[in-house]
């Protein structure tokens, strides 16, 4: 069966929180000089253009380590390593015609990657941090982990990812899918996806993921978007502005493949996610299910902590 044949929609003109507060002053950009973060830069320099923010970049560079080396790496090679990604991180940034007006602060340090975000982000009182993601699953992400979802869990600030099959779009914020379990720990990130849709004058889908349909009347469909439409009213800021397209989806199977889905369906240029500790969605573990919509999605995961 098809995702149009399982969903339940209810769609209407609501008014949502205002843009005014909406904003992102300060944003962080995280740079591996991968494909991923490429694409994250630009996205970064879209925003920032749109909202006047100020850029910072950042890379954590890594020491060049010799296979045979047995001695400490030489304090030249060090800064040899250093200043190569100095230059490699200036000649990005001449490579993106966007950055030229914004004259962005850049940090090339020997660091890991997570504590240097997590140290300028609360310096700067980032507004938002964009990384890319690659993606990775299985031993490679035991070995790896990831910056993106690590950084999640320990910055206060609102994190943009690019996964890796990321495709750009002219305007990101005209279609966002909010994922929700539907509790009031979401409501920040309810208050996110309102205030951006609002401002772009866009649709924001609710979109809400169960396991497996019940045989209860009380669960069938038409009853629970009903229930979805109503907690809406409730998970949306009540300092209004302009009205916005709203509906509500539900839909079955497994989460973070349904929202990967969904997202696709509805054009979306942005999935909006709400973080908490030991979190599930529709019985999922949720950083599994996270995990799968950050590779799986076509568009930018803007995932926002309860904080």
């Amino acid at each position: 069966m098809g995702i149009n044949d399982r969903s339940v929609s209810g769609s209407e003109t609501k008014q949502v929180a205002g843009s005014g507060s909406i904003g992102f002053q300060r944003v962080l950009v995280a740079i591996d000089f991968s494909e991923q973060s490429r694409q994250a830069l630009r996205l970064a320099v879209m925003i920032a253009q749109e909202f006047g923010s100020e850029l910072h970049l950042v890379h954590a560079a890594t020491p060049f380590v010799y296979e045979t080396a047995t001695e400490g790496i030489p304090i030249e090679v060090l800064h040899a390593n250093l200043d190569a990604a100095k230059v490699q991180m200036a000649q990005w940034i001449e490579a993106e015609p966007g950055l030229k007006a914004q004259t962005p602060q850049t940090t090339v340090a020997y660091a890991s990657a997570v504590d240097l975000i997590e140290q300028l982000a609360k310096e700067e009182s980032a507004a938002l941090i964009v990384v890319g993601s690659h993606g990775a699953r299985g031993l490679e992400r035991l070995v790896l982990g990831s910056v993106a979802e690590a950084a999640m869990r320990r910055v206060r600030c609102p994190v943009l990812i690019v996964g890796p099959k990321y495709q750009a779009v002219s305007k990101p914020f005209q279609s966002i899918v909010l994922a929700t379990s539907m509790t009031l720990g979401e409501l920040r990130a309810a208050e996110y996806a309102a205030g951006l849709v609002e401002r772009f004058h866009g649709t924001l889908t609710l979109l809400h993921v169960l396991a497996a349909q019940s045989s209860d009347p009380q669960m069938q469909p038409e009853l629970i978007a009903a229930h979805l439409e109503r907690e809406l009213e409730r998970l949306l800021p009540s300092n209004v502005g302009h009205a916005c397209s709203t509906k509500a989806r539900v839909e079955y199977g497994a989460a973070g493949d349904v929202i990967a889905s969904v997202a696709r369906e509805e054009g979306a240029g942005l999935v909006v996610v709400g973080l908490h500790e030991r979190a599930t969605l529709a019985d999922h573990a949720w950083w599994s299910t996270l995990s799968t919509v950050i590779r799986e999605v076509e568009c930018a995961v803007f995932s926002v902590g309860g904080q």
